[in-house]
């Protein structure tokens, strides 16, 4: 049946964050020259709808200016949520669509309310090992949860429990320098294992805090903020700028990413 737009409310048990949105443009095109293809799935909810499956869909369309989506109404999920989360889990999980942050923290929701991580296995048809493997990398700090969930860094488990071992400040260090450097598991493997030589007391985690003046583009940080961009010629420092804005970390830029790049050195010797 169609139902309009306006009447349809996203999960709020969706367990995944990223949408890409120049996946979202192309989507919408084709929407408007196809439809939708396959209908979303949505629960009623009083006098409007939640997705279950198909925000994608359903965010592509309101772009591609549709009034009506077509969807399947099915009966709505228990009071808390759970068989909506695990719907939802199970539909990106087929289609790999999650980043895998997003899978850990639905897992760490779903063991919350099932109990084990055995029982999560079942109802979702993943292994236990998965599941562990997954919850393992809530354990990272922010800055490199959001590379593995970017797909900047490989899902090896050799890696994730190598990466474990050693201190906070050394797990930022190689992940960043990993993913911008797009190095093999082989390669960080090598530099797991030479950080944790000179692993020592583990310091505890300090959040990186930024310098008062930061340089800033469309809100964005800058790998200009490490260096005196002032004595940059106008056209270097445009150059500098475009180059930022092509990297693929840039919409999560940080000093902690950024030392790591080698344009800031490449500045500094001009």
């Amino acid at each position: 049946m169609k139902i309009p737009i306006k009447q349809i409310l996203p999960n709020p048990d969706q367990p995944r964050t990223i949408f890409d949105q120049a996946e979202l443009e192309g989507l919408s095109q084709s929407i408007k020259e196809n439809g939708v293809i396959q209908p979303i799935v949505v629960e009623k909810a009083a006098d409007s709808y939640i997705i279950v499956d198909g925000e994608r869909r359903w965010r592509a369309s309101q772009m591609a200016g549709m009034d009506t989506i077509e969807a399947i109404v099915r009966p709505a999920s228990n009071h808390n949520g759970t068989e909506r989360l695990t719907h939802a889990l199970v539909a990106n999980i087929q289609r790999s669509a999650m980043g895998p942050i997003d899978e850990a923290r639905a897992f760490e929701k779903l063991v919350h309310e099932l109990g084990t991580a055995e029982a999560v296995a079942k109802k979702v048809g993943v292994s236990t090992t998965q599941i562990y493997t997954k919850l393992t990398l809530l354990e990272f700090p922010e800055q490199v949860q959001k590379l593995f969930n970017m797909g900047k860094l490989p899902l090896i488990g050799s890696i994730i429990f190598a990466l474990k071992h050693l201190d906070v400040e050394q797990q930022v260090k190689v992940a960043t320098r990993a993913a911008i450097r797009g190095w093999s598991g082989k390669t960080i493997m090598k530099l797991i294992t030479m950080e944790a030589k000179h692993t020592g007391k583990s310091k505890a985690y300090i959040p990186i805090k930024r310098a008062k003046k930061e340089i800033t583009f469309n809100g964005h940080f800058n790998a200009l903020a490490l260096i005196n961009s002032k004595e940059l010629p106008d056209h270097i420092r445009a150059a500098a700028i475009q180059t930022c804005q092509a990297c693929s970390l840039y919409p999560e830029a940080s000093p902690a990413i950024c030392k790591e790049c080698p344009l800031p050195d490449f500045l500094r010797r001009l």
